[in-house]
């Protein structure tokens, strides 16, 4: 049997644990939790990059998997730039975060060099524009401390996306369609099932001319967001609406011009573009009875005040 001493034993551990909690840059493209290497752009042209401490900037690519894991981005500080980095995945320049990550300025080196954003992975449609959207911690970077993308200025080098700036805030433009920022991204193909058929709940019977309104529900297996596709039956239809969170109830309405039976059709698909079979609803637009009824009432108040005209009446008969 080996004896190791005491010290040397605890020297290893504590190697161990310091190699396991240490992070560096990322500058390789090694699969990690079963994701891999996407898009990608890796060259730089010299020590170029992009920056700024007023506004942001952003670069869209086409995924070709669908399921985002991770981004790796190419930069480096100049001067002590304090505050943090955010880094955000959205499908339109001004919408919501699909996705985001944070790094605190002071793990940023002024060296250029690759640092990993990982979030909770998301699902996407493949070959539909995204951005890997860059904020800077705005009211504490100046020109002369911030944290710069690295960049390259090269022709076209990256065909699926275009690097983009913004200024003032909101209003987004390309900086130019052949320049492009350093960046990676990783992910994974995963299964996909259509959603459910949707629940349809309304009336049976309307009034023509008056909205009817009716609430719409559907699951899907995978949890995906929905969109909706809704034909009224009278030759007017709805195409697809959304996306709605899986399972929400959204409220929809509609009015039929006309008499008669209609049938409804439903049907929803996800966003990587699986659709459902139709749900199908029947509604009537029968004659009113109320004013039938209300015409009667008034006809014969009308005759028992002029009790000869009920005598004219049977005659024609």
């Amino acid at each position: 049997m080996i004896k190791i001493n005491s010290k040397i034993y605890i020297s290893i551990i504590f190697l161990i644990l310091s190699i396991s909690t240490f992070s560096i840059p990322c500058s390789s493209s090694i699969i990690v939790n079963n994701d891999e290497l996407d898009q990608f752009q890796i060259v730089r042209e010299g020590e170029s990059g992009i920056g700024g401490s007023e506004f942001r900037i952003a670069q869209s690519f086409k995924p070709a998997l669908n399921t985002l894991t991770r981004v790796e981005l190419l930069a480096e500080k100049m001067g002590d730039p304090s505050g943090y980095l955010q880094i955000s995945i959205k499908n339109e320049l001004n919408g919501d975060d699909l996705a985001f990550s944070v790094m605190p300025s002071i793990n940023i080196s002024t060296n250029g060099n690759w640092y990993e954003f990982d979030f909770s992975d998301i699902h996407v449609p493949p070959e539909y524009p995204l951005y890997i959207v860059w904020t800077p911690a705005s009211n504490l970077w100046d020109d002369e401390n911030q944290i710069v993308w690295g960049c390259n200025w090269q022709d076209n080098l990256y065909t699926r996306g275009e690097m983009w700036n913004e200024y003032p805030y909101g209003n987004w433009n390309i900086e130019n369609h052949s320049w492009d920022c350093c960046f990676k991204t990783y992910g994974y193909n995963r299964e996909n099932e259509p959603p459910n058929v949707p629940n349809i709940i309304g009336s049976k019977k309307g009034n023509t001319d008056k909205e009817i309104p009716f609430n719409i529900s559907c699951e899907d297996p995978d949890g995906d967001d929905v969109f909706y596709y809704i034909d009224w039956g009278d030759g007017e239809t709805q195409e697809w609406i959304g996306p709605f969170t899986s399972g929400r109830q959204i409220k929809f309405s509609h009015s039929w011009n006309k008499k008669g039976d209609f049938l409804i059709k439903v049907k929803s698909k996800d966003i990587f573009y699986e659709e459902s079979d139709y749900a199908t609803f029947s509604i009537s637009m029968p004659k009113s009875k109320y004013r039938l009824d209300s015409f009667q009432l008034i006809l014969q108040r009308f005759l028992g005040r002029f009790p000869f005209l009920s005598e004219i009446l049977k005659t024609i008969e």
